[in-house]
């Protein structure tokens, strides 16, 4: 019953009708009529409802606390590989620096390059690097014309030759054909003289 005054309360509070200023409102007769058993199976009615909501709002609420401690913990491994990828990071930049620092000392003073000697050598090496590959893909294209000349050239000659094997090989048939005519006619030519000896 505590419950239920505190819903009264809160519900005057934010200034809305309440069941008591509504059955206040309505005539007696009807305070009458309904009897302290439906009153109450109402009250309790409106209570188990209540009561769902607030679990379902509170299951939200879990799963959405759920939802940010997994975000928060994937953003923290994700910073955390950050940070090991920067430090490995900077840790290479010092090797690197290191390095160059040997090796400008190793040069003498007068010896030392001059950044813009250095840019220009870069930029020399460039050039002769883009000419080198140039000069290479052009040498790759020319192959790969001569290929397909080759090849074009291959096709057509085959086919010739295919054409005068079957030119030949036809003359070789008609030859063998006249030959074996005139074979037989020399056959029977001799039958024909054993025959009248």
């Amino acid at each position: 019953m505590n419950s239920l005054k505190d819903l009264y309360l809160l519900l005057e509070e934010e200034s809305l009708p309440s069941p008591m200023n509504q059955a206040d409102k309505r005539a007696s007769a009807d305070e009458q009529t309904l009897s302290p058993t439906i009153k109450s199976s109402a009250v309790s009615s409106t209570l188990a409802d209540l009561k769902v909501a607030l679990q379902d709002l509170s299951a939200e609420l879990r799963q959405e606390r759920q939802g940010s401690q997994e975000l928060t913990q994937q953003f923290a491994k994700a910073k955390a590989s950050w940070e090991v990828e920067r430090t490995e990071l900077k840790s290479l930049i010092m090797q690197f620096e290191t390095k160059l620092g040997k090796t400008t000392a190793a040069l003498s003073p007068p010896e030392t390059p001059d950044p813009l000697d250095l840019m220009v050598a870069l930029k020399k090496e460039r050039e002769e690097h883009q000419h080198l590959l140039a000069e290479s893909y052009a040498a790759v294209m020319d192959l790969t014309k001569q290929l397909q000349i080759g090849e074009r050239n291959w096709s057509r000659e085959k086919l010739e030759l295919l054409e005068r094997f079957s030119q030949e090989r036809a003359q070789w048939e008609q030859r063998l054909r006249e030959a074996t005519t005139q074979q037989e006619k020399t056959d029977s030519n001799c039958t024909d003289v054993n025959a009248m000896m």
